[in-house]
């Protein structure tokens, strides 16, 4: 019954319980680790969100730096049950994929705030599994994104992805959601070099100008 009261219902931001929230431990002076999961109903960019409040909390509204990860994992089985005659028929929940948040944040003391890098130099990156955009430092998305089988760069606001049918296009990251529920699928940086599209071939020595 406790499940079925949660079902629909986006975890809150909240201590972790029953149905997700965060948690966080100091592993260094100015150095903590925290993780946050949601239930079924709440969306990875919800718990991206919530990392995040919680690091302006921990570093009392101080800049920091973070690196995070997020997935989703498979949940607890929830079965319905359905009598016929004297037979009963059991169903599991279709969609119950819990999705989680973690990683490090090291806050900045007050006297470093003159020399934190500007703006410029953070830079767009796309977690392909996810469809989400963050924004994180140029060293950082060089350290991890080249030719990686999750990450890839936003350039001038757009990303690659294949069409259901094979084609190549570029999407607005304001469409990402749009674009995966057509079925696109957005890709690495690994398989930029080989989406792109072939070199245009060299005339024939026939000389004949028709085209196809």
């Amino acid at each position: 019954m406790a499940v079925l009261a949660l079902a629909g219902c986006t975890t809150p931001y909240q201590r972790m319980g029953l149905s997700g929230g965060y948690q966080d431990s100091e592993i260094a002076r100015g150095v903590m680790r925290i993780e946050v999961r949601g239930n079924p109903h709440t969306h990875l960019g919800t718990l991206h969100d919530y990392f995040h409040r919680r690091a302006k909390e921990l570093c009392q509204q101080r800049e920091y730096e973070w690196f995070l990860d997020s997935g989703s994992e498979k949940g607890p089985q929830v079965f319905y049950g359905t009598r016929l005659g004297p037979t009963v028929v059991l169903a599991d929940t279709s969609s119950n994929k819990r999705g989680w948040v973690r990683g490090v944040v090291t806050c900045r003391d007050a006297s470093e705030k003159t020399s934190a890098a500007p703006p410029g130099h953070l830079v767009q990156i796309l977690d392909v599994q996810s469809g989400l955009v963050t924004h994180v430092s140029s060293d950082l998305a060089m350290a991890q994104v080249p030719r990686s089988t999750r990450w890839a760069f936003v350039a001038d606001g757009k990303v690659s992805a294949r069409t259901p049918e094979g084609h190549l296009v570029h999407v607005d990251v304001d469409k990402l959601d749009a674009a995966r529920t057509l079925g696109y699928r957005l890709l690495p940086d690994a398989e930029q070099e080989s989406a792109a599209p072939p070199a245009p071939s060299p005339p024939s020595d026939s000389g004949s100008a028709s085209g196809h």
